[in-house]
């Protein structure tokens, strides 16, 4: 009697082992496929974050091109402008129009900047329309000045349209700079300032 007791609890404890050794490996089963799954749903989230971040560079990339492009198209202008000056002549008003059309198509394209950023490149692409709209402003005084036939008035607002124009070419500086930084991806990571190849296309 006592034997069969025994036995049909062995048999018991052998079915309630199974049991439990089968739970166990199901459970460890049902572990294994979530952490395979988390691990592909942050695979998949690295990889959209590295696709949207290629993307918005792009367009960053096309907005500076844009801007640099913009920039060169008022260089034949203001270089005009500046030998009329020179010249003590007269600047027409077809050059005129040519410059402050050039600087409009310019400052449209700086709206651009503001869909994609960075704020460094907002600002610095501001600063280069605002420079460069302001030294339209002083030629578009020439004109009116010419007129009097002043020579030290000429030679005063000559010099001051220079000045302004220094302060475009450092602007176009610090904008170059600051694409530089952004599609080199240095912009708020802690690097230190990175130095853009010098251009030909400046004012004056």
């Amino acid at each position: 009697m006592d034997q069969g007791i025994a036995a049909v609890v062995a048999g018991i404890a052998g079915i309630v082992g199974a049991g439990i050794g089968g739970f166990a490996t199901a459970y460890g089963a049902r572990i294994g496929a979530q952490k395979s799954m988390e691990a592909v749903q942050i695979q998949v989230q690295r990889q959209s974050a590295a696709e949207h971040e290629h993307w918005v560079r792009d367009h960053r990339r096309q907005v500076c091109t844009e801007i640099t492009d913009a920039y060169a198209q008022c260089v034949p202008a203001v270089t005009q402008c500046f030998q009329q000056m020179d010249d003590q002549d007269a600047v027409s008003p077809e050059l005129m129009d040519s410059l402050g059309n050039a600087v409009d198509d310019l400052i449209t394209i700086r709206g651009h900047v503001q869909l994609w950023g960075p704020r460094e490149l907002e600002d610095a692409a501001f600063q280069l329309t605002t420079a460069l709209n302001e030294l339209r402003e002083k030629i578009e005084l020439w004109p009116s000045i010419h007129t009097t036939w002043d020579d030290s008035a000429m030679a005063q607002h000559r010099d001051a349209c220079g000045e302004q124009a220094d302060r475009v070419t450092e602007a176009r500086r610090s904008f170059l700079n600051a694409a530089y930084q952004t599609l080199a991806g240095t912009v708020n990571q802690g690097h230190g300032p990175q130095t853009a190849p010098a251009g030909r296309d400046d004012p004056a």
